[in-house]
């Protein structure tokens, strides 16, 4: 299946249960695929990201459906990175899917920042009795899974760590916790089957070996992989949940090399090792293995967060007009987003007033920005003139009323950076350099010494960008920043002359 940009991921399963495995593909969105020669389109900026393509037994395949679709503000546009991993977590024979979750392209996310989320998706189809290709449903239930972490997840195993028949998860993050490991604690309503495969004339782990368990007249076929997910190996033991079956009827194995074996009324609720050339399954007993829970450390809430970009972003006219001063042109400028109904916001005004001289003295102006609705507009000017005015003697800084345009594109770079929707959450302060170049965020109460030193630091000198991030080094060819999502977000909203700034930006970056 060749594209434009390479599939992100793949996997193959028995999705209708008759026996020959499907396949599953994750894409990116401007992906072109070919399916027994055949160009197709997964979708649309907000299209199907998950294709499932049902096989008909003699090896072609159709594409069916969008597997999974979700709220894009609410999974970060719903780009999985870069393939699902189906997994039976109720026993019940239908299988759920575990996926990462991060921003609309790879280049945006490793330019802004954007986490990928672990989610759990629970497979409907048992519960509605809809059967048949392409029926499958699913409802997000990653809070209820215990899922739902700020983590930045990259992968994930699947495994029965206690060996008691339920599923347990191990996540791997690239922010700390590094390593999680997640017990399936809930309780047992449906029976399973675990079988472990060991190959004699073919591979020892019998990696490629097909099963397939029936009860009754359905059917439901495993595979024995190297591999899955995202650079991840899950156990090899393969798991099958059997409903309210007791007993597997019939188990068929494919080995490797061509060598087929069939085994018949296995007992539920166990775990056999099954070696190729032998008589009869051999139980394993359960492992007597627990981890002790580890309670994360608390972390303390200091109510502020500083995030120096590594990539500063511009900013567009409508905004440069309004936050640089002509007058000084080389002062770097702090701006200030403000509302005279948030506590923290009224605080940090106060305290901007009171250091403005130092400020100033090393170099910045300020510009606050107030984002009240223009019918409390008389109440922020009355709180300027009791609690903040007074406090400047000398010089005063600017302060206004924000545009709807310029509320907008704030709102926006501070949710593509933070990876958030387009919502300020006053305090908010934006570090300018003198050619209006976003150089660091601030959100909550921040202290006027680390400012004053971030702007020495970033916006009164060109920075090396190999000196930016959490680790120093240098870069052979720095990334440059898309400004395809800000370009997408502002035209969204209806502002279609900021949108062509970053649309121009992005088209400047474009290999």
């Amino acid at each position: 299946m060749p594209s434009s940009q390479g599939p992100l991921g793949f996997s193959a399963e028995d999705a209708d249960a008759d026996g020959d495995l499907d396949a599953r593909v994750t894409v990116n969105l401007r992906e072109r695929l070919y399916v027994n020669g055949t160009s197709i389109t997964p979708g649309s900026e907000h299209g199907p990201r998950m294709l499932l393509m049902m096989n008909d037994g003699a090896g072609r395949f159709e594409v069916i459906s969008s597997t999974v679709r979700v709220d894009p503000t609410a999974r970060d546009e719903g780009l999985q990175w870069p393939t699902d991993v189906r997994v039976d977590f109720g026993n019940d024979g239908f299988e759920d899917l575990i996926t990462s979750f991060g921003g609309p392209t790879f280049r945006q996310r490793i330019h802004s920042g954007d986490h990928k989320r672990h989610a759990g998706f629970l497979n409907l189809e048992s519960r509605t009795q809809v059967a048949g290709p392409g029926t499958e449903e699913f409802i997000d239930v990653s809070a209820l899974l215990g899922l739902d972490l700020p983590d930045d997840g990259t992968a994930f195993a699947v495994t029965d760590w206690n060996g008691d028949g339920q599923l347990d998860l191990w996540l791997r993050n690239r922010s700390g916790p590094q390593l999680r490991f997640l017990r399936n604690v809930g309780t047992p309503q449906h029976h399973w089957l675990a079988l472990k495969l060991t190959g004699k004339t073919c591979n020892r782990d019998a990696v490629g070996a097909g099963v397939t368990v029936w009860t009754g007249e359905r059917s439901i076929t495993r595979q024995v992989e190297a591999g899955d997910g995202y650079l991840s190996q899950s156990s090899k033991w393969l798991h099958f949940g059997l409903g309210t079956a007791q007993k597997a009827d019939r188990i068929e194995v494919r080995w490797p090399d061509g060598m087929i074996e069939e085994f018949v009324n296995l007992p539920a609720d166990a775990r056999y090792l099954l070696t190729q050339g032998a008589p009869q399954p051999v139980p394993v007993a359960q492992r007597s293995v627990r981890l002790a829970d580890t309670p994360l450390p608390e972390i303390e809430d200091k109510g502020a967060e500083r995030i120096v970009l590594e990539i500063p972003i511009p900013i567009p006219l409508s905004l440069a007009s309004l936050a640089l001063d002509k007058s000084e042109p080389d002062r770097a400028v702090l701006l200030y987003v403000w509302s005279h109904r948030a506590l923290w916001s009224r605080g940090q005004m106060a305290i901007l007033a009171q250091e403005y001289e130092r400020i100033r003295d090393k170099g910045l102006e300020v510009l606050a920005l107030n984002v009240d609705d223009p019918a409390q507009r008389g109440e922020a000017v009355a709180f300027l003139e009791e609690r903040v005015l007074p406090q400047m003697p000398l010089h005063r800084f600017r302060e206004r009323p924000a545009p709807a345009n310029v509320a907008a594109t704030l709102a926006v770079i501070v949710g593509h950076v933070c990876g958030e929707p387009e919502v300020l959450a006053e305090p908010v302060t934006l570090l300018l350099d003198p050619e209006g170049t976003v150089q660091a965020i601030y959100r909550g109460h921040v202290e006027i010494g680390q400012i004053l030193k971030d702007a020495e630091d970033y916006a009164g000198q060109s920075r090396p960008q190999g000196d930016r991030g959490v680790s120093t080094g240098r870069w052979f060819s720095p990334p440059k920043r898309d400004g395809s999502e800000l370009a997408e977000r502002l035209k969204n909203a209806g502002f279609v002359e900021e949108a062509e700034f970053y649309m121009r930006m992005a088209r400047s970056v474009q290999p």
